[in-house]
């Protein structure tokens, strides 16, 4: 197992606290530190109206070859909504899995087909798909996953901005990631601490990267946050 550090490009103080790349694979591993750890001590405020802002620490935990049960930790002082317009915060496994079409199938679902044979058993029913890069506009976006199907290589989700085979792609340039924790309550202006976990299984050997993102609702959005930390480590089998 390798464990590589990442410095993005936004401003902001990063460090890694732990980097352990010596760990071997196998069920039931549990290091006394987790595997890297990065963290912010900057306040950092983003205005806008909606959008999404990526990999707003200015790193990223990117973990290659990883199999196995491991526990992503998240805790973040963050100031998640004024003027009763919301801004949350998520991390996002950016996987860019390659995406081969997608159709309408009835109502507000659409059938995403990945292309080629990739591993879709880390994918859960209830998390959202993140994509970019369509064709048509309408086909991007974080839409949540009701079905996969790991033998055929597609899932379906809810997306409602269409309700018709009018944007079909059924030769699609988009690629996805996979939202795998989310937060933030408060829309009235109070800092919170917003924490949480996030289980992660794979069953086939691969690199995952890990970004957290705000995203910003209404015409004057806005997200503080204090300081953020988020860790990656192995989890222990029961």
């Amino acid at each position: 197992m390798t464990i590589a550090y990442a410095v993005g490009s936004i401003n902001g103080i990063l460090r890694p606290l732990t980097v352990d790349d010596t760990l071997q694979d196998g069920e039931g591993q549990a290091p006394a530190s987790p595997l890297l750890q990065a963290e912010t001590t900057l306040n950092r405020s983003i205005f806008s109206a909606t959008g999404i802002y990526s990999n707003i620490l200015g790193a990223v935990l990117s973990g290659a070859n990883l199999k196995g049960d491991y526990l992503l930790n998240i805790k973040c002082d963050a100031l998640c909504g004024v003027y009763g317009e919301h801004g949350k915060l998520r991390v996002i496994d950016d996987v860019a899995l390659a995406i081969s079409s997608q159709i309408w199938q009835s109502g507000n679902i659409i059938r995403i087909t990945a292309d080629g044979t990739p591993d879709l058993t880390f994918i859960k029913v209830g998390q959202n798909i993140v994509i970019t890069g369509s064709t048509n506009s309408s086909n991007n976006g974080s839409h949540r996953i009701l079905a996969v199907n790991t033998g055929s290589y597609y899932m379906d989700v809810e997306n409602s901005s269409r309700s018709g085979s009018t944007d079909d792609e059924s030769s699609s340039p988009a690629t996805a990631g996979v939202v795998v924790w989310q937060g933030c309550t408060q829309t009235s202006g109070v800092v919170e601490t917003v924490k949480g976990e996030a289980l992660l299984s794979y069953t086939v050997s691969a690199t995952h990267t890990y970004k957290l993102q705000a995203t910003l609702s209404g015409a004057r959005g806005r997200i503080d946050i204090n300081r953020c930390h988020f860790t990656l480590s192995r989890h222990k089998a029961a």
